[in-house]
């Protein structure tokens, strides 16, 4: 649940958000580091490492408000970290609802890649990013020259160039109201005790409490926590507030009536607005997921400024820094690319392995090939996008993928034909011509956004069912269809959608090179992809995260995929309820769609699984 941006900057007539994470500690001295982190490179460039052994373990984020962060902040402090850092950057507001649109929520997650909506009750806009496919965005959408770190010690001479722009840490937290001073022994955020973050259950009796200290203090009824009341002796009344001042005072307020003032002032009164908003935001977010839940908007909607419908200013002058996005973005969507292609291969290489009969000529070339893909994914450097290694090093693994294609297509063995066709997939994935790296415009930044909602889902796997319709289902031609039970593997839709056009059983390559075949078709026709998710950088995020997650294997699809495999095959899906009756029929648009041959298809949704219907009953 994505519950609005609060901080956003327009740059170039473009809106962007700053996208913050809190780390334990400088991690950007190794050279591949162990730890979740952010650093810039010497023009500026983002450069985010995920952490962990592959470089892209879950990163844990905030969009558009530091808050949570800052929560963060303190509860690794407490637990021992020397020097705990909030780092943040930029990136389009249009991508940012992107990602936030494709989370889901954390609870009973387990498994899932998808990103994460997590500590609804304590934040908004808390995420967990897990696929490659939403990390990618972060990368290629990072805005060179936007890293900031802020730390408790503020900017330092020590301090290096790949930090960025430091603050200090108190700068966030007089933006977002969080008082700079600490109140010796009564914890708000975090138990300093137990070294984890208060549970929003203790959030209502900090607040009472404090409340009332500031209500007796100032003799103030209008504060008086409920069923409390001030005593009416002046004596009683100054005697709760020198309590509690004698209990937490700070060392360097003095212990009289002009240190309570400076007491209650600077240190009672801002931590009670913050147990309050504590209690506000839980309360809130139980409130949007209950009884507001049917009104709430699945587009995201923004706040206007100005004349309604007018065009937005330029705002801050960052030409240069939006053009290197764009053209590192060019770069960077080619690797990802070849990455995403070199991961696809590995299935057709076990099939050709153990499984297609490959003759000892062809597992020669084979065992070179697994060689150079096992060399390029250990280049963490290239794995994680960082830009002047990848302008290094692209065109020369693109060669050492040329070559292995050049001899499997000598040998010209039938059972190196998927391989072959996985490698070309590869380095045309990897051709930087065709990333288009454009300048982002925000007029069609909601429609993109939904667009590309629900393209893909990395999720359980479905469940093979023998699901027998109670009611006939024909072919076009008349023919009555017998459903079959097809493999359950997270690629139902595209095992049963081959199984449906050549009445033969489908496996991993059928069904991977089913997604290939769609991804080129997207590829090559601009107008296809601008009438699926949209014009400008909005669409072609959108486009971007659909070939990533189309290309997955063992991705299950969502509700609008259907309609986008039928335009790119020009194939009527006919997708069928258990009883017979028509859950949905994707029919191509002739307008785009780049040939609609007339075929039809039938295909059977359970509910979480896709069964095949073929004219006979598949083995």
């Amino acid at each position: 649940m994505n519950r609005g941006a609060s901080d956003a900057v327009l740059i170039e007539e473009e809106w962007y958000t700053p996208i913050f994470m809190t780390i334990y500690g400088n991690a950007l001295g190794d050279k591949e580091p162990k730890y979740k982190d952010v650093g810039e490179d010497d023009l500026g460039r983002v450069l985010i490492h995920g952490g962990g052994s592959s470089g892209d373990s879950t990163l844990w984020i905030s969009i558009g408000r530091p808050l949570r962060q800052l929560k963060w902040l303190e509860k690794y402090a407490a637990s021992g970290a020397p020097a705990p850092m909030v780092r943040s950057f930029l990136v389009p507001l249009a991508v940012a609802d992107l990602l936030a649109g494709d989370a889901i929520t954390g609870s009973g997650s387990g498994g899932s890649e998808m990103t994460l909506n997590v500590d609804k009750h304590y934040e908004r806009n808390q995420y967990g990013v897990k696929s490659p496919q939403a990390m990618e965005l972060l990368r290629q959408w990072a805005l060179p020259g936007s890293l900031r770190t802020y730390s408790e010690a503020g900017p330092t001479q020590q301090d290096p160039e790949s930090w960025g722009d430091v603050r200090a840490s108190d700068e966030l937290r007089v933006k977002t109201g969080v008082p700079t001073k600490r109140i010796p022994g009564f914890d708000v955020f975090v138990d300093s005790g137990e070294q984890e973050f208060t549970s929003q259950k203790e959030y209502p009796k900090q607040a009472e409490e404090l409340t009332y200290v500031y209500a007796c203090s100032t003799n103030n009824a209008e504060f008086l926590p409920k069923g409390k009341s001030i005593p009416s002796d002046d004596v009683a009344r100054l005697a709760v507030a020198r309590t509690f001042f004698r209990l937490h005072r700070p060392p360097d307020l003095a212990d009289d009536d002009a240190g309570l003032g400076l007491f209650v002032r600077d240190y009672v009164a801002p931590w009670a607005s913050q147990a309050q908003i504590s209690i506000a935001i839980a309360e809130d977010y139980e409130e949007m997921a209950t009884t507001e839940r049917d009104d709430l908007p699945i587009k995201p909607t923004h706040d206007e400024f100005g004349t309604p419908g007018a065009k937005p200013g330029r705002g801050e002058r960052r030409a240069a820094a939006v053009q290197l996005s764009a053209e590192s973005r060019k770069v960077l969507q080619a690797r990802f690319g070849f990455v995403t292609g070199l991961r696809a291969v590995s299935e057709p290489m076990t099939v050709a392995f153990k499984l297609g009969g490959a003759s000892p000529a062809a597992r020669k070339l084979l065992g070179p090939l697994r060689d150079v893909i096992a060399k390029i994914m250990a280049d963490y450097g290239f794995v994680v996008g960082d830009v002047a290694v990848v302008e290094k090093q692209l065109p020369l693994y693109r060669k050492d993928v040329e070559t292995s294609l050049k001899a499997l297509e000598l040998l010209a063995e039938k059972s190196l034909d998927t391989v072959v066709e996985a490698l070309k997939d590869v380095l045309e994935g990897a051709d930087p011509s065709q990333s288009t790296g454009s300048k982002s415009t925000a007029a069609t930044a909601a429609k993109s956004s939904q667009s590309a909602k629900s393209v893909g889902r990395s999720g359980p796997k479905s469940v093979e069912k023998s699901v027998p319709a109670s009611s006939e289902v024909r072919s076009a031609s008349g023919g009555i269809l017998t459903v079959n039970v097809t493999l359950g593997d997270g690629n139902c839709f595209l095992h049963a959608l081959h199984e449906a056009q050549n009445g033969v059983r489908s496996n991993d390559a059928a069904q991977a090179a089913l997604r290939r075949r769609v991804v080129a078709v997207f590829q090559a026709n601009p107008r296809l992809r601008v009438a699926h998710f949209g014009a400008g950088v909005p669409g072609e995020a959108a486009y971007q995260q659909f070939r990533a997650t189309i290309l997955g294997n063992g991705v299950w699809v969502g509700d609008q995929t259907p309609a986008m495999v039928a335009d790119a095959l020009g194939l009527r899906i006919v997708i069928h309820r258990p009883d017979g009756s028509v859950h949905f029929d994707a029919r191509p648009n002739p307008v785009i769609s780049p040939a609609v041959t007339g075929a039809e298809v039938h295909v059977c949704y359970t509910g979480n699984h896709y069964n095949s219907y073929t004219a006979v009953a598949l083995p």
